[in-house]
């Protein structure tokens, strides 16, 4: 069986494990394929689970942790260690919700990112697939675009994570098209960033600190209007 089917089929039995939740779940993706559903409506959304209130916040946290641990915890582009807070962690669509909405809540299409490499895709459309296309691609459709869930990392990318003082250094080379592809558009940008903002002592000092505070908070709270402020912030700060 396909790798990423026996995934979803583990998340929907094993990661949600109330009926309702289950149940939830589907009907995102009812919503989605009638391009009814946005991500923030169902992530708002409410039910219940024996008796308690419940949220797709909740669905979307359970859904990051299961992707990111698919990914070893790491980033689905530059490989670089996934942080511990939902900020840091985007949900990644491959193929961008405002172009396919009807891929919104589409398994395989979902990734997890870093906040560089999901600020830095933003919504680019790499693919040549048809917007109005319900079938979701396959493999052999990407064209010349790697696909961070349906093609394997280390068969595009090779790469080379180095820390020292004050720098934090990745190199990247592309073994094939798809590989090379994703070099040029995403992480030449990314690792660029990531250097820049490790070179600045005082700034890369008073956004650690920020990180810190926030990451208690949403520890107990989960506010999503406190993650989307500190996206804003390091955004208004980028140094690049």
């Amino acid at each position: 069986m396909n790798p990423l089917v026996i995934a979803e089929k583990d998340f929907g039995k094993n990661v949600l494990t109330s009926v309702e939740a289950r149940a939830f779940y589907r009907e995102w993706r009812k919503l989605a394929s009638s391009r009814a559903g946005t991500w923030s409506a169902i992530r708002d959304a409410k039910f219940t689970v024996a008796g308690k209130k419940s949220s797709g916040i909740a669905i979307i946290s359970a859904l990051r942790s299961h992707l990111a641990a698919l990914q070893a915890e790491r980033c689905c582009y530059c490989r670089r260690r996934l942080d511990g807070i939902a900020y840091a962690r985007p949900i990644e669509h491959v193929l961008p919700k405002d172009t396919f909405n009807q891929y919104t809540f589409t398994y395989r299409n979902l990734a997890v990112a870093c906040f560089d490499c999901n600020h830095v895709k933003t919504n680019d459309n790499w693919s040549n697939w048809p917007p109005a296309r319900r079938r979701y691609l396959k493999e052999k459709s990407c064209g010349g675009f790697f696909h961070a869930r349906l093609h394997e990392y280390d068969s595009h990318v090779r790469y080379l994570h180095l820390e020292t003082n004050g720098a934090a250094i990745s190199v990247y080379a592309g073994l094939t098209p798809q590989g090379r592809h994703l070099c040029v558009e995403l992480l030449r940008k990314s690792s660029e960033r990531t250097l820049s903002v490790s070179a600045n002592p005082r700034f890369s000092a008073a956004m650690d600190k920020l990180r810190g505070q926030v990451q208690q908070i949403a520890a107990t709270h989960d506010d999503v209007k406190l993650l989307d402020f500190m996206e804003a912030l390091e955004l208004a700060a980028d140094p690049t």
